[in-house]
């Protein structure tokens, strides 16, 4: 007759026991997670290496420097009001993949913006607000150097090297420099993505591209080797910050 009884109470009992567990599980699972922005470089279906040569435009060119600000960051949440990550600036380069972003709640995200560049407010700052920022405030003093003067501000993108000037089909020390800096604050760029991101907790990456092809598209180096964002540059300037909009992707080839 006990045994009649036993074995249901003895399978509850194992189901509570499963129960409790499972839940100190969920109890111990974060609430947050640290979402990071994965950036990789690349030419159109190659991978983008500095000092390695590239035919863009019928121009063989290879990089020196190949780095931009990343600032603005927000995101969307399915619940809730945007989320603005203040106060934050990435300085993306070419060697670098990986960049902590921010500790965001878990949940599902729709959208995520930043814009390309430096906020007004920071780019007319004085003297004295740039040399006091902290060594590892990408707004500190660079090297290479981030900044024209206190006139004119940061360097939002700044791609240099050296292209195929001599015309002998590779690129060495005997050939001319070109550099390409957009600056001013009328030329920050914005930037929406739809990711539909989960945060489920620990560390959740989301990913970009950037298509140095797609940036040069319709520049021609040897004609204009120094593009420094001046006055006479406007048709320049223009074609540019279009490509810069169609060059940074969201995902992975």
């Amino acid at each position: 007759m006990k045994s009649k009884f036993f074995f249901p109470i003895l399978l509850l009992g194992l189901l509570a026991v499963s129960f409790a567990c499972n839940k100190d599980d969920d109890d111990n699972q974060p609430a947050v997670s640290e979402a990071e922005f994965e950036i990789q470089f690349r030419v159109g279906d190659q991978d983008f290496q500095l000092g390695e040569t590239y035919n863009l435009g019928n121009t063989l060119m290879a990089f020196d420097v190949a780095q931009f600000y990343l600032g603005g960051i927000r995101f969307m949440p399915e619940e809730g009001d945007m989320i603005r990550v203040e106060d934050k600036y990435l300085l993306v380069k070419a060697d670098q993949t990986t960049y902590p972003v921010a500790e965001l709640d878990n949940g599902h995200y729709h959208m995520a913006m930043f814009f390309v560049g430096v906020d007004p407010q920071a780019n007319n700052q004085s003297g004295d607000d740039f040399t006091s920022r902290p060594a590892d405030d990408p707004l500190s003093e660079q090297v290479p150097s981030m900044h024209w003067n206190w006139n004119t501000g940061y360097k939002f993108t700044r791609f240099d090297g050296r292209y195929d000037s001599n015309q002998d089909g590779v690129v060495d020390e005997l050939d001319e420099g070109f550099t390409m800096h957009l600056g001013n604050d009328e030329n920050l760029t914005e930037f929406s993505f739809v990711v539909h991101k989960d945060m489920e907790g620990g560390t959740e990456p989301l990913a970009f591209t950037v298509d140095v092809e797609q940036l040069f598209a319709g520049i021609d180096i040897p004609a204009t080797p120094k593009f420094h964002t001046t006055p006479d540059q406007t048709a320049l300037i223009e074609t540019y910050v279009n490509n810069l909009k169609q060059a940074i992707t969201f995902g992975h080839e």
